[in-house]
């Protein structure tokens, strides 16, 4: 969905969301929602923001709060491809713990987190905008996409409509963890049982 030139300007020089971009972040925010399955849910994500902004590269990592890794779960546009992300710079961690869409290098292409990129080569993943995965000040996750395909700049709305999706995912991703974990406990349960069963019948 591209910039209306109709719209109203907020105060700050925005343009006013119309109420059929609200519809459709309410919209992907539900679909998010409803899902159970990490496969689901990764593809899923990846078709919204894939679908608003024809972006032509994406990756989605997931955190690793036990081993402090980021490691990437999907990715469009990038081959096969197998990485893990280490973020032991504070001003990096600070800045995902923000909660807010945000760039690693300047319009020039220099690296605003020096020493991070010093130890990530990441020139094989997009760059545009890395958006977070924050629920209740946990982080669960990390968004990097690409450009737009027509090369236009993320505009204000652009960033809340991330923002807004991404909050949502990371409920999901944390609502999948639940759902798997309960499911895993009712498989070892149903097991217990089993075997209490035929040591009773022995």
């Amino acid at each position: 969905m591209r910039n209306n030139p109709n719209a109203k300007q907020l105060p700050d020089g925005r343009a006013e969301p119309c109420a059929a971009e609200l519809t459709e972040l309410l919209k992907a925010c539900r679909d998010l929602s409803d899902i159970l399955k990490h496969e689901e849910l990764h593809l899923a994500l990846f078709q919204i923001i894939k679908t608003r902004f024809e972006i032509d590269k994406l990756a989605l990592f997931v955190f690793d709060s036990d081993q402090e890794i980021f490691n990437l779960v999907f990715s469009h546009g990038l081959g096969k491809l197998e990485y893990k992300l280490k973020i032991d710079q504070h001003d990096l961690w600070q800045t995902i713990l923000e909660d807010t869409p945000f760039t690693v290098v300047d319009n020039a292409g220099n690296p605003l987190f020096t020493q991070f990129l010093k130890k990530q080569d990441l020139s094989i993943l997009p760059s545009a905008l890395w958006i977070p995965l924050v629920m209740r000040q946990q982080v669960l996750g990390l968004l990097t996409i690409g450009p737009k395909a027509d090369g236009q700049p993320f505009d204000n709305f652009d960033h809340y409509f991330l923002q807004q999706t991404a909050a949502q995912a990371a409920v999901s991703i944390n609502t999948c963890r639940l759902y798997e974990r309960s499911l895993k406990e009712k498989e070892d349960l149903d097991k217990t049982l089993q075997n209490l069963s035929l040591l009773y019948g022995i």
